[in-house]
């Protein structure tokens, strides 16, 4: 296809497509769209930083009412266990 489901915003940040067909006639219309073409990728851009660690612990947090996961306010939890000894 044009792109992952979840990635991309149908028609503003990019194409999804169910076969080559399809993704064909969606390159040829960004190869000959200028404006288009900025502007999806602007929208790619904007969608693109959406994706971080802490977004991606708030929504599977919400998955799991009454339950704080480590993180999820933002952080991330450090590891605070003792290394694992080396094999001598």
């Amino acid at each position: 296809g044009g792109g992952l489901a979840e990635a991309v915003w149908e028609g503003k940040s990019g194409r999804l497509t169910d076969n080559r067909d399809g993704c064909t006639a969606a390159v040829s219309r960004l190869l000959t769209d200028n404006a288009g073409r900025a502007a999806m990728g602007e929208a790619a851009r904007q969608r693109a930083l959406t994706f971080t660690w802490a977004n991606s612990i708030k929504a599977f947090d919400s998955l799991l009412p009454g339950k704080d996961l480590p993180g999820s306010d933002g952080q991330p939890e450090l590891d605070r266990s003792e290394p694992a000894p080396a094999n001598p």
